[in-house]
């Protein structure tokens, strides 16, 4: 497509469009990964191209071999050490590799970039333990390593001119109408990602770990919830200065059931809130913070970050399966004992749609298979049958352990945010 060669490697740093641009090439037809590469998604690209670059392997090919590279970085959470920019630090061997690659150079406002980062669940700090980072995660050296990286990839095509650059400010109204000229394309393919909402909402959203602050939003349709129901009949609680609900708020659901838009509702609506990053700075993976908690006897919610709601506790492992934890399935008991009156919510969608979506979400449908406590395959049919057995598991637990509130929510249902607004005022 267009008059620029293949592959295209987005050279920017995340945080400047790189969702923005993923959408554009996926919608323009191309084969375009972001952040996770190979054919079923399920490896960080940062990740493929170090290990790949230590074994002496080509880069690209190696990690998927897509068209288009949005997002190449890998930012450790758990391990600092394993964080990777290839975009920086591996740039001869991409251009050995893909001599006439074209390049895109992400930007934007540095002030609202270095904004965006420092709030993006402690990335300021994150960026700032890499090798390759800036030297602090102060907004001045934040601005300055952005301003470095421009000028790198400058410096690295005026040395290999075969490359095509083309710069991109992604708050500039015209990008849509430069990308779609471009890349043979339709403007309207191009739509800012990264943009904060406004208002106390709440909609039905996909979750995108490690995305820019919005996740793509799937199609709100309305059938009836999974089991039939909207509040399981419960003792009224104490009232709290928030809501009639008691705190903590655990969501018990599996991932792709309206997570996000849920931290979103809760988030505006002034809760601390967490969503699969945990801790003060959102550091840390909060399943990985829970199984470690758990191994140490230590309480789970405390531990992590003793926050008001945590809307999506799993984590599922890409690089190590093993490392696969459902404390909504796991540790019921314990999270009942540290927290007996926590209210708790149970997140449910049409299945069919539900297990479609996880099987989309770069090969999630496999790698919760691979999970001990995951379905018994990636069929659509297991997956039905374990997302049943969670709503009937989260039931059960209510039964045994009558003082939690238990709010169950279809994400799909147009009044969704009527009933959450009532209930937690």
């Amino acid at each position: 497509p267009g008059k620029y060669q293949l592959p295209i490697l987005v050279m920017g740093l995340p945080k400047a469009g790189t969702t923005a641009l993923r959408d554009f090439f996926n919608r323009s037809g191309f084969d375009t990964s972001h952040y996770l590469c190979g054919p079923n998604r399920r490896q960080f690209c940062g990740a493929c191209m170090r290990k790949a670059h230590n074994q002496s392997k080509p880069l690209l090919k190696t990690c998927g071999n897509h068209q288009v590279f949005t997002e190449m970085n890998f930012i450790g959470i758990e391990n600092q050490k394993s964080c990777t920019f290839p975009q920086i630090e591996y740039l001869d061997e991409l251009h050995q590799e893909a001599p006439n690659a074209t390049l895109i150079l992400n930007t934007r406002n540095l002030t609202r970039w270095a904004s965006s980062v420092t709030r993006w669940y402690g990335q300021a700090q994150r960026v700032a333990n890499c090798k390759v980072g800036p030297k602090s995660p102060s907004t001045e050296d934040l601005i300055e390593w952005h301003q470095e990286q421009i000028e790198r990839v400058h410096d690295f095509v005026r040395r290999y001119p075969s490359h095509q650059l083309l710069v991109v400010d992604i708050e500039d109204p015209t990008t849509g109408d430069v990308l779609a000229k471009e890349f043979d394309s339709d403007p309207t393919f191009w739509g800012r990602s990264n943009t904060n909402a406004g208002n106390l909402t709440f909609g039905s959203a996909g979750d995108e770990e490690g995305s820019d602050n919005t996740a793509a939003v799937e199609g709100k349709e309305t059938d009836s919830p999974a089991d039939g129901k909207k509040v399981l009949p419960a003792q009224e609680s104490p009232m709290h200065s928030h809501t009639k609900y008691q705190l903590p708020i655990l969501v018990m659901g599996l991932p792709k059931a309206g997570t996000t838009a849920l931290r979103d509702f809760f988030k505006k609506a002034g809760y601390d809130t967490s969503h699969y990053l945990c801790g003060r700075q959102r550091q840390q993976f909060c399943g990985a913070c829970m199984r470690k908690a758990h191994n140490q006897s230590k309480p789970l919610l405390k531990t992590c970050g003793n926050h008001q709601v945590f809307t999506e506790m799993n984590f599922i492992g890409i690089e190590n399966q093993k490392s696969c934890t459902f404390p909504q399935i796991e540790y019921l008991d314990e999270l009942h004992q540290e927290a007996p009156n926590a209210t708790l919510i149970l997140n449910t969608r049409n299945l069919t749609r539900w297990a479609s979506s996880v099987t989309r979400w770069y090969g999630q449908a496999q790698r919760v298979a691979n999970c001990k406590v995951g379905p018994k395959s990636p069929s659509t049919e297991d997956l039905i049958e374990w997302h049943q057995e969670q709503i009937e598991r989260v039931h059960d637990f209510v039964r045994r352990y009558p003082s939690h509130q238990l709010l169950v929510v279809d994400i799909e249902d147009p009044t969704t945010g009527d009933v959450l607004a009532k209930e937690f005022d």
